[in-house]
């Protein structure tokens, strides 16, 4: 008693020592693995995610995700995770205690070794890639709505990415309780409601302002957002699905097992329900009555024995969670019944047998009688003091007693085969249905470009149709300006609004030098003074300082394009910018233009002379679309909009005053018009691959379904179950005799190397004869 007393742990029995180790050990032996294996894929994904970007940075280090919501990945993953460590239940106590041998997953490292560890880099791998791609097949879509910004693609790219490491949170959940449902609600919701915080917090971060709110309106956001985690599911089931089919192991017939005894017991229990409930209603025979209660009596009078033959206990023996109560007869200090308590307790006895008489639940009936037997003790016998036991588990009747004994009621499906082709076949239908809504929606979209400088093949590799008219200003010439008139001919209807763009080729706003090369405090109009800080690019010369300072502004495209055939259409130019960006991220600074007539100041009107007006300095809209930095290197922006209808085989005439130098990055100069539609711009190519990752889902389903109907596989087999652990056993045993084996000859060989040799005997009895 004095060394239960002194030490950190303690347990009354010997035998509870089985449950602890080969119970709750493997249990949690189990959900460390799961935790640490989640962390590590889910890391190496994000990681993998910034090297696939970096590829189109030229490796500079420009990020891919805003500073904040990088730092806030593992807050957003981290609570469903610590649900699964803290309650996950592969399988049930009493199916651990029904086969031992399952305990050998810890002895065996199972569950956590170098096989494991390269399947989940594998995975992780597989996982980043999907997470990367869909998001840049949509991007031509995105970028012809405005959203080929850095920061709206990051975000996209990251929220694919932690949808699909929560999908891989549920996947390796086998018990779902509550908690485990509510961990992974508040997760998901955390995450939309940082995003919205964040996106209006103007002084945290000037670039992220309102993207998120820009974002989530796209239609081809929540499409891309579920199509990621679906993808990721296919893969996912159909490697389960093979290595539960053809490569089966202890542990996968050990959850069958328990789950179909679970579903053996469940019916059980229900089927006592219904009788419970029509015998209250008085519509079952007396031998149903009599039946029932020979069966309650038998397990009360079962009960009643075991704690005669376990005798009495000292005061701290209390059960553990999972066991039958041990009983109580005698407490570390007892004292005589009164008469008054007697008859107490007996008129309690008599409450507590009519109540449970009336309870609709047969189970529940058994347990109420047992805690009476247990509670309520013969008359002469000792009384027990409730008080003396304050170290017992929690009441499993509270919400707070099931958690900490890990009693929750829960839900537990593996995937079987059914389960897999009934969740795939959802998932394939789903695909082909948004993809053939992606067409249809491509489909209505529409745009007509020609190229005026640079290669062609720029664009025709990513799919493009166009034209090209030259328009190429003369480097050898020294040619600063060049005047063309570019005619194109509509081969579609364009309904209002039909947009006016601009695109350009291997121009890489993406990189690190040049992506942060701005001031937002002079852009804003907060102050006209420059910062080396943030600038490091133009920020004066000959001592002049540069508003707005650095190589965004300074690399403005500055192309103008005019509308003039036919005369009755007009081309505006206003309202082409986020209405953030005009009300709230850019500014003219205090006494503008005033200040910019002196010789210490260069304003932006005077950097390009005819393309931006003095009145408007940096509110001038054109430099506001061009300050969006965006997320690849060919991209296209937004120049101006049509009010009026367009018809196929209209002639639209536009006069071009090229200015813009693309030969030193080998550039292109493309004008575009688009008409979008609900998805986005026209992207043909994101729908086609919906709809054939649909046909490839539906093709894998039908071979399982065959699979299942030549060759299927018994689920839950327990007698392969004993076979498998037996296998396992041995298996175990060579190791250990190998161990031994190696340990014994490395022993001999010691022993051996310690023996003189005739040759040795001289030297080591010098010493001796010295000393």
């Amino acid at each position: 008693q004095q060394a239960a007393n002194v030490s950190d742990f303690s347990i009354s029995r010997f035998k509870y020592l089985q449950r602890l180790l080969l119970v709750h050990g493997r249990w949690n032996y189990r959900r460390i693995c799961k935790v640490i294996t989640y962390v590590f894929y889910k890391n190496f994904c994000l990681t993998l995610t910034l090297l696939y970007f970096s590829f189109t940075t030229g490796f500079s280090g420009t990020s891919l995700y805003d500073s904040w919501v990088y730092t806030s990945f593992n807050i957003h993953t981290m609570l469903p995770i610590c649900a699964v460590g803290c309650l996950d239940q592969d399988v049930r106590s009493e199916t651990v205690e029904m086969f031992p041998a399952l305990y050998m997953t810890g002895r065996l490292n199972l569950d956590l070794n170098s096989r494991i560890i390269i399947q989940y880099i594998l995975l992780a791998i597989v996982h980043s890639l999907i997470v990367v791609f869909w998001p840049y097949f949509s991007y031509f879509g995105l970028d012809q709505t405005d959203l080929g910004g850095l920061y709206v693609f990051g975000t996209l790219v990251f929220s694919c990415l932690v949808f699909t490491v929560q999908y891989r949170v549920m996947l390796i959940t086998v018990t779902w309780t509550s908690i485990t449902a509510i961990v992974l609600a508040i997760s998901f919701l955390g995450y939309f409601l940082f995003l919205v915080i964040y996106g209006v917090w103007y002084d945290l971060s000037w670039n992220f302002y309102w993207v998120p709110y820009q974002m989530m309106g796209s239609a081809i956001f929540w499409v891309v957002l579920f199509g990621v985690p679906a993808t990721a599911l296919y893969f996912d089931f159909v490697l389960h699905w093979v290595s539960r089919e053809f490569f089966p192991t202890v542990m996968d017939f050990a959850v069958e097992a328990d789950y179909m005894m679970n579903k053996d017991e469940v019916m059980k229990n229900l089927g006592k329900q219904v009788k419970q409930q029509l015998r209250d209603q008085g519509g079952v025979a007396k031998e149903v009555h009599e039946e029932l209660n020979d069966i309650e009596m038998h397990e009360l009078e079962k009960a009643s024995a075991e704690e005669k033959k376990q005798g009495t206990t000292k005061g701290f023996d209390f059960s553990h969670p999972g066991a039958t109560p041990a009983p109580l007869h005698r407490a570390m200090t007892t004292r005589k019944l009164t008469e008054e308590e007697k008859k107490s307790l007996e008129r309690k006895d008599q409450e507590n047998n009519a109540s449970s008489s009336k309870s609709q639940n047969a189970g529940r009936v058994n347990a109420d009688r047992k805690d009476t037997h247990i509670n309520v003790s013969m008359k002469g016998h000792a009384f027990e003091d409730t008080k003396l036991h304050s170290n017992r588990p929690a009441d499993e009747s509270t919400w707070c007693g099931r958690f900490l004994q890990q009693r929750l009621p829960r839900a537990q499906k593996p995937l079987t085969p059914r389960v897999t082709m009934i969740v795939l076949s959802i998932v394939g239908c789903f695909f082909i249905l948004i993809g053939g809504l992606v067409i249809m929606g491509s489909n209505e979209a529409s745009y007509q470009m020609v190229m005026y400088e640079g290669d062609r093949s720029d664009y025709e590799s990513l799919g493009y149709e166009l034209d090209y008219q030259d328009c190429k200003l003369a480097a050898a010439r020294n040619q600063t300006e060049r005047v063309c008139d570019i005619t194109m001919d509509l081969k579609n209807d364009m309904k209002a609004p039909v947009f006016v763009r601009y695109g350009l080729t291997n121009f890489y706003q993406n990189y690190q030098s040049y992506a942060k090369d701005h001031y937002s405090y002079q852009l804003d109009g907060s102050t006209k003074d420059t910062s080396t800080q943030y600038c490091k690019y133009f920020n004066s010369e000959d001592g002049e300082t540069y508003v707005p300072c650095g190589l965004q502004a300074h690399s403005m495209f500055n192309d103008t394009f005019e509308l003039i055939s036919p005369t009755s259409i007009t081309m505006s130019e206003d309202d082409i910018s986020w209405h953030v960006d005009r009300n709230k991220r850019f500014g003219n600074p205090s006494g503008y233009p005033e200040f910019c007539n002196s010789t210490e100041y260069e304003c932006l009107y005077e950097m390009y002379p005819g393309v931006i007006p003095e009145e408007e300095g940096q509110k001038n809209e054109h430099f506001m679309v061009w300050m969006r930095t965006a997320a690849l290197g060919v991209f296209m922006k937004k120049y101006a909009r049509i009010d009026q209808d367009l018809n196929k085989g209209d002639s639209i005439v536009f006069r071009v005053t090229a200015r813009f130098v693309t030969s030193p990055f080998e550039g292109g100069k493309a004008i575009i018009l688009t008409k979008d539609s609900w998805i986005g711009g026209r992207n043909t190519f994101m729908g086609v691959a919906m709809v054939s990752m649909g046909c490839v889902v539906l093709l894998t389903v039908a071979i399982m379904c065959v699979k299942e109907c030549v060759s299927p596989r018994k689920l839950g087999n327990v007698e392969i179950l004993e076979v498998k652990a037996i296998e396992a056993k041995e298996v175990e045993v060579q190791d250990a005799s190998k161990r031994d084996k190696n340990s014994f000859v490395k022993i001999k060989k010691k022993r051996v190397s310690d023996v003189p040799m005739a040759w040795q005997e001289p030297f080591l009895e010098q010493p001796q004869q010295q000393a």
